[in-house]
């Protein structure tokens, strides 16, 4: 379900959205035993107004170094609700999270015991 989500809003972001050039401004390292960075992006709407925002992923090395130029995707009526990247990257943050739920699932299933053959009971 949070690969669709993920899909349908970036999708209408690039459908419905507006487009503009941002920069880096910082690597966010999340907290936990396997941190990953979150890129900070500054960008201008057309209006002139100047936003900041967090990528939707993290990664391992970062992604982007600060000062770098990224495309940001963003709801004119709501410049917070924003997408960082171009369509093939979501494409793949989809395929990605179908692969690691469906890997999930699967790994749920045979710890529960489903797809063992049954042992004979012996009666015909």
């Amino acid at each position: 379900m949070g690969a669709l989500y993920q899909l349908y809003r970036g999708s209408w972001l690039f459908l419905n959205g507006q487009s503009a050039e941002g920069r880096v401004v910082a690597n966010e390292r999340s907290s936990g035993k396997s941190s990953v960075y979150y890129p900070i992006v500054e960008f201008k709407t057309l209006s002139g107004q100047t936003y900041r925002c967090k990528g939707q992923s993290g990664t391992l090395p970062a992604e982007y170094e600060v000062n770098d130029s990224v495309t940001v995707h963003f709801d004119p009526d709501k410049p917070t609700n924003t997408f960082i990247g171009t369509f093939f990257s979501l494409l793949q943050g989809f395929l990605f999270s179908i692969a690691l739920g469906v890997l999930f699932s699967w790994f749920g299933l045979k710890i529960l015991g489903f797809g063992k053959p049954q042992a004979p009971t012996g009666r015909n």
